[in-house]
């Protein structure tokens, strides 16, 4: 591969130009960032400012809420009396789970 020779000019000016689209682009995702702050701050007061409006005033209440702390704990423990409904549901539905997953994929209209 052929060096070229670059006058030091040119090379001082290509430097100054990198430089200012590189502080141009520091300058553009800082503002991004600022924006995506606000938003997510904005959501969080809209949402309590909703559940106060439908009347959840005691705090460690809409703590909880504002928290998901219900969805934490959903996702720590998924099983609830719905599995065992939705269970029961199936072995019905395919006569104590003898009848083959076709039998229920029919009877579901999947």
């Amino acid at each position: 591969m052929k060096q070229e020779d670059i006058p030091l000019k040119t090379l001082f000016i290509r430097d100054i130009e990198l430089s200012k689209a590189v502080a141009k682009l520091a300058g553009l995702r800082q503002e991004s960032e600022d924006i995506n702050s606000f938003s997510v701050s904005f959501a969080y007061h809209k949402r309590f400012l909703k559940a106060v409006n439908k009347g959840m005033t005691y705090k460690p209440d809409l703590g909880n809420h504002l928290d998901n702390a219900g969805m934490i704990e959903e996702i720590k423990n998924p099983y609830n009396k719905n599995i065992d409904l939705i269970l029961s549901q199936i072995e019905g539905m395919t006569k104590d789970g003898e009848a083959p997953v076709e039998m229920l994929e029919k009877i579901l209209n999947l």
